[in-house]
């Protein structure tokens, strides 16, 4: 099934016959990956680990802990990357939120909003045309 992430197997860089057969589903493919090919502790504070929650995949770096997605292991199990290079994207992908700056939650107004009462058509044209309608 195509997520609009993974690139269908017409667009696989294989020869015109196999793609056909993945296509047909003549020829189907698989690849298994466990999770825990992505373990990792590289020291200094640097982790993967998995665990049994919706967000599997667990980074620590830079004293920062990031839940991420299942979505990772796909890169894997499609073939875009290796282990070893999604483990390094992991990581890199932490240290660039560590970097990120907390996004800014703007401040809602505690005023009500303005109402107007419109029982005809024409209330609601004239209202439009006299401009009352606006911040």
């Amino acid at each position: 099934m195509y997520d609009g992430v993974i690139a269908p197997p017409s667009a696989w860089l294989i020869s015109p016959e196999a793609r056909f057969a993945v296509i047909e589903e003549d020829l189907l493919i698989y690849r298994i990956v466990s999770y825990d090919a992505l373990i990792r502790d590289k020291g200094d504070g640097r982790t993967i680990s998995i665990v049994d929650q919706e967000w599997p995949i667990v980074v620590t770096s830079g004293g920062e802990t990031y839940d991420l997605s299942a979505r990772f292991i796909y890169d894997i199990v499609f073939g875009l990357e290796t282990i070893q290079s999604c483990i390094d994207g992991l990581f890199a992908f932490a240290d660039q939120l560590s970097q990120a700056p907390e996004p800014q939650v703007p401040v809602r107004s505690s005023s009500k909003p303005r109402v107007w009462t419109v029982t005809s058509k024409d209330e609601a044209l004239q209202l439009a045309l006299s401009g009352g309608i606006g911040p």
